[in-house]
C-alpha cells in the first residue's frame, strides 16, 4: 500500500494515514496468517474505512479521465 500511495500522481490528492503500513500488515496477516493476531473490531473498522476512502478517491479520479 505504501508503494502504491507513493507512486500515485500528486494531483490525485489521495489522503492516506501516516500509519498505512498497519493496513499492509493486516492484509498480509489476513492472507497468509504468518503468526499474526486477528484485528480487533475497531482495527477492522479503521482498515475498512481507510481502504474505502482510497478506492473511492481512485475511482473518482479514474472516472474523470486523464
Amino acid at each position: 500500500m505504501i508503494y502504491l500511495r507513493d507512486n500515485l500522481p500528486p494531483d490525485w490528492n489521495v489522503n492516506t494515514p501516516a500509519d498505512l503500513g498497519k493496513l499492509t500488515n493486516m492484509a498480509v496477516t489476513a492472507r497468509y496468517g504468518n503468526g499474526g493476531t486477528a484485528p480487533t473490531e475497531s482495527e477492522a473498522d479503521w482498515a475498512l474505512g481507510v481502504a474505502t476512502d482510497i478506492v473511492s478517491a481512485v475511482r473518482a479520479r479514474t472516472a474523470a479521465g486523464p
